[in-house]
Parts: structure tokens; C-alpha cells; sequence
């Protein structure tokens, strides 16, 4: 069974729970336009912004999550638990503030699923590093 796409999820849901394009706009408080969700709908938005799945999970009332693996395809590993939207919204803040880390999101997003999987492998390795204690450098001078 082939993976249902971004715009054919939306659309889903939203003739699942009886809403049209200006339902979801107004639910969401105005944060995402008709045209937008029309868009998307059609196939001819796939990559929104955070702020956009947030006002569109809000317009559809799901949770921010859901609209998220619907754009990546990306699904929870057996025993994994999403991100707390508080959690989400923090992180998002953040990443909104630093150009460095808007930037490396922009780059993120515009990775294959594999090369999503391989960055995050990297990282978590990474963090495995740092927490055992940085290794030494091959050719690094030692302070006597």
C-alpha cells in the first residue's frame, strides 16, 4: 500500500469532519489562509512551514504531530513518543530566534527520508559522545 500524500491526507480529514477550506481558517484562528489550505489540498504546497502545520493541525483539530508525519512520511519507531506539543512549540521558538538553527531546519527539510534517517543516526551517535566524554582528536596537542 503506497503512502497517502500530504494534500490527500488534508483533504481527508477534512471531509471526515465535514470542513471546508474557510472551516479550518477560521479554527485556526486566521493563522492559516483558505488559498493556503486550498494549495495544499491540491498538491501544490508540500513543504509548509512549522507555523503553517501548527495553524493547520489547530484548523483540522489534530494534533501537530500528525499533520508533521503527514508532510515527512516519517512515523514514530515502535516504542517512541511524539514530541509534547508544548515541547514542539518551545523548540520551534527557538529555532524561529537563531538564524543558524533556521537554516539547519530549511536544510533538514529539504533532505530525502534517508537522508533525514542518516542525520539523525549521526546525531544521536553524537550525543552518545558528548555524554561519554568528548574523545580525543587523532593529532590533537595534550595540556601537560
Amino acid at each position: 500500500m503506497s503512502r497517502e500524500e500530504f494534500g490527500e491526507y488534508v483533504s481527508r480529514v477534512m471531509k471526515q469532519k465535514g470542513l471546508k477550506a474557510v472551516d479550518v481558517e477560521r479554527r485556526s484562528g486566521n493563522k492559516i489562509d483558505r488559498s493556503h489550505v486550498s494549495k495544499i489540498m491540491r498538491g501544490l504546497e508540500t513543504n509548509p512551514s512549522a507555523n503553517a502545520m501548527m495553524a493547520l493541525a489547530t484548523g483540522l483539530g489534530v494534533n501537530g504531530h500528525e499533520v508533521f508525519t503527514a508532510v515527512t512520511g516519517c512515523t514514530l519507531e515502535e516504542g517512541e513518543m511524539p514530541v509534547p506539543a508544548l515541547e514542539f512549540l518551545a523548540l520551534m521558538e527557538r529555532v524561529a530566534m537563531d538564524a543558524e538553527l533556521t537554516n539547519a531546519v530549511r536544510g533538514l527539510v529539504g533532505l530525502s527520508q534517508k537522508g533525514r534517517q542518516a542525520l539523525l543516526k549521526m546525531l544521536r551517535l553524537h550525543g552518545e559522545e558528548s555524554q561519554a566524554g568528548r574523545p580525543e582528536r587523532s593529532g590533537s596537542k595534550k595540556k601537560r
